[in-house]
């Protein structure tokens, strides 16, 4: 007797799901399954007994394995293809960013080596990562072959499952979703009228703390830390710390309640209007920016004849250093890793050369920029280098970053807004897909505290 058809398409519908959604996600592998699922002839050929419903099935079938065989195909170059290649086509191919690498790559190859480098004897090549294979900048053995010769393939293509499947494209790369709510508030507001909730581990909401700490204004704009540790609910609140304002447990009921049915990530800082019970803003540019006009106290972050300037900054800096850091840490191809990567520490090196000539970005005011910037370099050497697999440099290896990074640090107050113990719980803790262990490491012993030098700059 022939296998019931009725099976045989739910079957061929639960296939073909499990068949998109390694590449293109959850949210392609959906409506693909339920085109099937609700085709007029899938429908027919599932109700009477004949063999046409089996053989869907086993074609979905033999697809599913060949996606699975091309992705596991140790040389793709030899005929082969991965199932991102299906993204080439002009209608589908992901948008990407120029890469300024190679222009980089040829100003590193003249640029004095940064301080590690001349501390460990090395060249401007050794800093590129030109090391001999053994790694020790020494001569080989006499009669030993030069690998460079014939270099070997250093990694095979890597595809894995990303840490956030709605936010990555066809070729692994981590696409940030946007942030959902944009109100502004621009007149300062009466105090109370407004709540924030931050987590100290999240450097976008920690732009926030930093703002509304130099603007003073603690007393006007009341503030919760959220729990560093967060799971498939989202952020959630600390025993020790409750939400005051809604008794909420999760900040995804503060989403649901501005938007029942809330499906996307929950993220911070989140604005939230205590009298109207809903969530403002999300968006941390945004908030900062509020943050700024609501009162005179404290510095100018963006004084009007640097706004410009400041805009392009943070555009630059948002794209390769903010967000990189992630686009590095969440890529789940090799190619969309080696991408972030060298974008990152290209502008980390345009950077620490621009620091030389002037204390601040934009010269010895510090600016929205700055504390822009910050908010990643102070995580840098914790948690990206590791974490994020951004091991390059670290902060502490730049000759002007690192003593940038203490001025900013030990400005009054600053330190007071950064918690390494929440920053590292969360980051180690809270990412199964790039440290399943959730281990968190012990190290390193950072010293931000030590003289910057950066009076004289």
């Amino acid at each position: 007797m022939l296998l019931p058809q009725a099976p045989c398409g739910a079957a061929a519908v639960g296939v073909l799901h499990a068949t998109v959604r390694p590449t293109l996600g959850h949210r392609a592998a959906l409506p693909a399954a339920l085109a099937l699922a609700v085709s007029p002839v899938s429908i027919a050929v599932a109700r009477v007994n004949n063999p046409d419903a089996l053989l869907v099935l086993l074609l979905a079938l033999s697809a599913h394995l060949v996606a699975r065989a091309i992705e596991s195909d140790p040389d793709p170059g030899a005929g082969g293809a991965t199932v991102a290649d299906a993204a080439n086509h002009p209608r589908s191919a992901p948008r990407r960013r120029p890469s300024r690498v190679p222009a980089a790559a040829s100003a590193a190859a003249r640029r004095p080596p940064r301080r590690a480098d001349r501390a460990a004897g090395a060249g401007p090549g050794a800093r590129a990562g030109l090391l001999t294979p053994t790694g020790d900048q020494g001569t080989r053995p006499a009669g030993t072959p030069d690998p460079r010769a014939h270099p070997p393939e250093l990694h095979p293509p890597v595809s894995a499952t990303p840490q956030f499947a709605g936010e990555s494209d066809g070729g692994g790369r981590f696409v940030r979703q946007d942030s959902r709510f944009r109100e502004r508030v621009d007149e300062r507001p009466e105090p109370g009228r407004y709540h924030l909730y931050v987590s100290l581990a999240c450097p976008w909401a920690s732009r926030a703390v930093i703002v509304r700490m130099l603007k003073g204004l603690q007393e006007d704009l009341p503030m919760t830390v959220l729990d560093p540790i967060r799971d498939d609910r989202g952020w959630r609140f600390d025993p020790q710390r409750p939400d005051p304002v809604n008794g909420f447990a999760f900040l995804q009921e503060a989403y649901e309640a501005t938007e029942p049915g809330f499906d996307a990530r929950v993220t911070v800082p989140v604005l939230w209007d205590t009298q109207e019970g809903r969530i403002v803003n999300n968006e941390s540019a945004d908030i900062i920016r509020m943050l700024d006009g609501w009162s005179d106290d404290g510095p100018d972050l963006v004084p009007e004849d640097l706004r410009h300037a400041i805009d392009e900054l943070n555009e630059r800096i948002y794209a390769t250093v903010n967000n990189g850091v992630y686009a590095a840490g969440f890529a789940s191809t090799q190619e969309a890793y080696e991408e972030a990567f060298d974008e990152l520490f290209a502008t980390l090196d345009w950077l620490d050369d621009l620091l030389a000539t002037r204390r601040f970005l934009l010269g010895d005011q510090i600016t929205e920029a700055d504390w822009r910037l910050f908010v990643t370099l102070v995580r840098f050497d914790a948690v990206y280098v590791g974490h994020f697999k951004c091991n390059l440099r670290r902060i502490e290896d730049y000759d002007h970053l690192s003593g940038y990074l203490r001025d900013l640090y030990q400005q009054p107050g600053v330190a007071d807004t950064v918690d390494f113990d929440h920053i590292k719980r969360h980051y180690y803790g809270t990412h199964p897909q790039i440290n399943p262990t959730g281990i968190v490491p012990k190290g390193p012993a950072l010293d931000l505290w030590r003289d910057h030098g950066r009076e004289t700059v």
